[in-house]
């Protein structure tokens, strides 16, 4: 005995019924079909830090270590971006220390900063380098120093009695 086959009218109904059925599900249930999308925030908030060897130049893929306050174990570790920079978010306030390394023709360069990190966990101030510090009297000290040696120059083609740019002396131009 053999049974009769729908018709094929009937047939196609029955395949469009699963799609629709699946499609009724992932309506409901949104949450289940977007179980494996990978989800991002992007926020203001965090704490950044740009690292240069000169404005031009940025210290490119250098690694780097985060501590949190009173911490031996790192909180962050990794590398800088093409940029130089460093991003974090820490989770209480007081003294952070990045620890940054970096290899170049020049020899291993390496850096230790400490960030405070205040009540709020917003950026109440930063160690900032010796030179910018203490960049004006840097300045100035240099500025005093090559006057000075202007002045040392200049004293000493007079007494030894050098007439000038040509090196000539005036004792050795007279006798002749």
């Amino acid at each position: 005995m053999t049974i009769p086959r729908p018709p094929a009218a009937a047939r196609r109904a029955h395949h469009c019924r699963l799609p629709l059925l699946l499609l009724l599900l992932t309506l409901l249930f949104p949450a289940g079909a977007a179980a494996h999308a990978l989800h991002y925030r992007v926020d203001e908030q965090g704490i950044s830090a740009r690292f240069f060897y000169a404005a031009d130049q940025p210290v490119s893929y250098a690694q780097y270590e985060i501590f949190g306050p009173g911490d031996t174990l790192v909180y962050k570790q990794g590398r800088t971006d093409r940029q130089g920079f460093v991003s974090f978010w820490p989770d209480r306030p007081g003294t952070w220390i990045i620890k940054i390394r970096d290899d170049s023709e020049h020899g291993m360069h390496g850096q230790d900063i400490e960030i405070e990190i205040g009540e709020g966990l917003r950026l109440e101030s930063y160690q900032k380098p010796l030179v910018a510090n203490h960049l004006a009297a840097f300045m100035g000290i240099s500025v005093i120093l090559f006057l000075y040696s202007l002045w040392v120059q200049w004293s000493h083609r007079r007494r030894a009695g050098f007439s000038g740019p040509g090196g000539a002396d005036r004792a050795s131009h007279k006798d002749r």
